[in-house]
């Protein structure tokens, strides 16, 4: 429940992708959600590519986190479950 003294919208979305890309080993934080969410308010998502495009900016800073976040994106995006190459 949002307290009432919030005045501002409030934006919930991908709260459980952050937990899911933390799941994978991917650190993502409030810093990263804000910016995705800074991102949508200023239009530069249009469809899913967009979507996935800001969304690598955001939450990958580092090449090894590439593969857990393109797994992360799979599974809650598309509910495809894609396996860890070793």
């Amino acid at each position: 429940m949002i307290p009432a003294e919030v005045k501002e919208p409030y934006n919930a979305l991908f709260v459980d992708f952050v937990y899911l890309l933390r799941d994978y080993g991917v650190p993502a934080g409030l810093p990263d959600l804000l910016e995705v969410n800074a991102g949508l308010e200023r239009g530069l998502v249009q469809g899913m590519d967009d979507l996935l495009v800001l969304l690598r900016l955001s939450f990958v800073r580092r090449v090894e986190h590439m593969d857990p976040f393109e797994r992360a994106f799979a599974l809650y995006f598309y509910g495809v479950d894609i396996p860890e190459v070793a």
